[in-house]
């Protein structure tokens, strides 16, 4: 399943050849999770993450995040989990990080609002950004400023279709 978005890839601190063994220990691990053509910028982006910081297993988790959250499933809420939120960014993401809380943290009664099928390129990557926003909430995953910058792109880009 090859995911229909484009993520921005970073490159993980540490030398090339360590980046490679990683990349090839993450498509290993995908390859077990059954899926066998996820590109490598895309593996690039995970390990490159804040969330992964560079930890096969959890660039694994986050890039299986991301493949559900493209194909439209959102992780229902568990009270067994401890949602740790979103960390702000620069001061000025609290509000809509409270906000995605209150509305996806526990309550389902929003969830149409990402689940819609959408014609408009933007507005279905907005919504598929989302939901990884939600789903990494619900498994309790603390939401780092490089997934919080990644929403706020798409949602600038949707709002002016400018792209700074």
């Amino acid at each position: 399943m090859q995911a229909k978005y484009e993520f921005l890839p970073r490159v993980p601190q540490g030398a090339h050849a360590d980046l490679q063994f990683q990349v090839q220990a993450v498509k290993q691990r995908l390859k077990q999770e059954g899926l066998t053509d996820v590109k490598e910028e895309h593996i690039n982006f995970a390990l490159g993450s804040h969330n992964a910081d560079g930890s096969v297993e959890k660039a694994v988790q986050m890039l299986l995040i991301f493949q559900k959250s493209l194909e439209g499933v959102i992780k229902p809420y568990s009270p067994d989990v401890y949602m740790r939120g979103a960390i702000n960014r620069n001061a000025v993401t609290c509000y809509i990080d409270s906000l995605l809380f209150a509305m996806f943290a526990r309550l389902d009664s929003f969830e149409p609002i990402i689940l819609r099928g959408f014609e408009q390129e933007p507005k279905r990557r907005l919504a598929a950004i989302l939901r990884v926003y939600v789903n990494m909430l619900r498994q309790g995953i603390l939401i780092h400023t490089d997934i919080v910058c990644w929403r706020a792109f798409s949602r600038r880009k949707l709002l002016t279709g400018v792209v700074d």
